[in-house]
């Protein structure tokens, strides 16, 4: 037998390697190829889903006499329950021109939910009438301050998320 030369041991240890690093990529490929893939159904609803308000945010006249009765369609959809339907006033007030401005929301009115399909329009569809209050019920600014008025609409879960919608403009109480 023929002793092996320097380079002929070298180039035998290499191949060596190379095979035992392809063994061991083999054997790790075939380990995490085989994890188990999730099982999701088509078409499941999780109840993580925000509700969707279709309506565009409402323009109003600039102003409104206490009494008037202004009307919102409120267009809404939810792949997740819905619990409740609530119409806010959002009042902002300045005392002066230099007073800070002062922003209170007074829910007004809250309807529970009850299913309003319109075909036509593809969401449930709720008429919110809001009565602008009278003056004793407005905590007005006096002198030559403002009081301005923004109505919001809530649409609220089962699961606690909700989407808020407002009036587009305000309108200042006569």
């Amino acid at each position: 037998m023929k002793a092996m030369t320097f380079v002929q041991q070298s180039a035998r240890k290499t191949l060596f390697l190379a095979a035992m690093m392809l063994v061991s990529l083999a054997v790790w490929l075939s380990t995490t190829a085989c994890q188990p893939a999730k099982i999701t159904a088509p078409g499941t609803i999780r109840e993580e889903f925000y509700p969707i308000i279709n309506s565009n945010p409402w323009t109003l006249a600039a102003n409104y006499t206490t009494g008037a009765t202004i009307t919102l369609e409120a267009q809404f959809l939810s792949y997740s329950p819905i619990r409740e339907i609530s119409l806010s006033q959002i009042l902002t007030r300045r005392l002066s021109a230099t007073a800070p401005l002062t922003v209170d929301t007074v829910r007004v009115r809250t309807v529970p939910y009850s299913r309003a399909f319109s075909p036509t329009k593809q969401c449930d569809t709720l008429l919110l009438s809001y009565v602008v209050p009278p003056d004793a019920q407005l905590p007005r600014a006096t002198g030559t301050g403002t009081l301005t008025v923004r109505l919001m609409v809530q649409v609220l879960n089962q699961n606690g998320l909700f989407k808020n919608r407002s009036t587009l403009t305000t309108f200042t109480v006569r």
